[in-house]
This record gives C-alpha cells, structure tokens and sequence, in this order.
C-alpha cells in the first residue's frame, strides 16, 4: 500500500508575526491569493508570503526589509499555519 500520511513543518502565524503587526496587517486588509478562515490548518508558505508582500508595492515600506529578513530566517520553505 503507497502510504498516504504526509508531514510538513510549519510556524504558527502568531510567532511569525507577533513583532510585525504591520505585516500581519499588510496581509489582513490586502486581497492575497490564499485564504483562511473556518479551517483547523491553512497552510502557506514563507514564500508565498514573500512573494505576494513584495508584488503588492510594499516593499517601499522600511519595516519590510526587517519582517523579510525575519522570514527568511525562518525558511522560504516552511509553512505559516495561518489559523493559529
């Protein structure tokens, strides 16, 4: 039998942002191309994050560069749990 329980590694979105309200802002009051609400996990990934901060024109902002390094640190790869 192909075995079908898969892992991820993920962040809480509440350590993630938890010195960058600003960020979690920018994410909250923008229209991104993921979505969350009514789940037990949603699941996206740092670089998504990234990616949909920096096409928005919000990289202008000076504390963008501080939450990015923070992010990156974190890993472009690891998932954000935007549910906790």
């Amino acid at each position: 039998m192909k075995p079908f329980v898969h892992q991820c590694s993920f962040v809480r979105a509440s350590d993630v942002f938890e010195n960058y309200p600003h960020a979690w802002a920018w994410v909250c009051n923008e229209d991104p191309p993921f979505t969350w609400g009514d789940n037990s996990h949603s699941m996206v990934s740092i670089d998504a994050i990234l990616h949909y901060l920096e096409n928005s024109g919000l990289t202008d902002d000076n504390r963008f560069e501080k939450f990015r390094q923070w992010c990156l640190a974190i890993g472009r790869q690891r998932y954000v749990d935007l549910e906790s």
